[in-house]
């Protein structure tokens, strides 16, 4: 084998085999606080710096490079921590590559064919969510994860339980558009706290799949949707179609304005 193949080789092993075990221990600690201890460790580093070589300076009389050095050896010690945590999965194989299902490729009718089916199912699975039950969608995602485990390449929830947080800083957060995040340090998810009603059950299984070890934002959205529209709860059910529309909206755009300017072509090519 060549080095590059020996490589992927023990990434996709850390994937498989290693990221199981360390997210499990690591949310088995993590999962006992009642608050977010990543979201409290990143904005504690971020203080420390930024004030520390103040300290260092001007109290302890450090020198500078002393000091640039600490900052750099702590830096290294994160960036070590991230990857060993989770970070080595964005080495793993991609959705095809982990179970082998054959690439379609792209064709106007196949598209047609998904837009007419996937909004006949929207239309059918509306309900009016009005308010969110957070043991119920934590116990329909395990289940859905545990379903689809074998056949969709993503590995099985590492407890039954599973305790999602709240983002420690949610007015901020909600201000710049993040709806939830996964936290790579201790393996665990946090939730905006101003999340709508038929936002939570998506959202809260889409930073599942990322705390399974899924790094790509498009196959965690795949998995939110196959996990939520499996489901029996209407509720959830709704909330996995209506998750996706966005991007059927954008996609669909995309290839009628590129449809549109190709028959132009065609049209002028034509009359010359």
């Amino acid at each position: 084998r060549s080095r590059r193949q020996r490589q992927m080789c023990i990434r996709d092993r850390y994937a498989k085999s290693v990221y199981p075990v360390i997210s499990h221990f690591l949310s088995s600690f993590s999962k006992l606080m009642p608050f977010a201890i990543g979201d409290l460790f990143i904005f504690l580093s971020v203080l420390g710096l930024l004030f520390n070589p103040i300290r260092a300076r001007y109290i302890q009389k450090t020198k500078w490079k002393q000091i640039l050095l600490n900052e750099m050896e702590y830096l290294l010690w994160i960036y070590v921590w991230f990857y060993l945590a989770w970070g080595l999965n964005y080495s793993q194989k991609d959705f095809y590559g982990r179970t082998n299902i054959p690439y379609t490729a792209y064709t106007p009718e196949i598209f047609q064919s998904f837009v007419d089916n996937y909004i006949d199912k929207l239309n059918a699975s509306y309900t009016d969510i009005t308010s969110i039950d957070e043991p119920l969608v934590c116990r329909e995602s395990v289940r859905g994860y545990n379903q689809i485990s074998d056949t969709l390449g993503v590995h099985r929830p590492p407890h039954s339980s599973l305790r999602v947080k709240t983002m420690l800083f949610t007015p901020f957060i909600s201000m710049v558009g993040v709806t939830g995040s996964m936290g790579p340090f201790f393996c665990e998810f946090t939730l905006n706290g101003d999340l709508l009603p038929s936002q939570y059950p998506a959202t809260y299984t889409h930073e599942l799949a990322h705390l399974l070890g899924i790094t790509s934002e498009a196959e965690a959205n795949f998995y939110a949707y196959q996990v939520c529209t499996r489901s029996q709860v209407k509720e959830i059910r709704f909330s996995g179609y209506f998750s996706v529309l966005p991007h059927v909206l954008g996609n669909a755009r995309r290839l009628t304005v590129s449809y549109t300017h190709l028959r132009a072509h065609e049209t002028r090519s034509n009359l010359v």
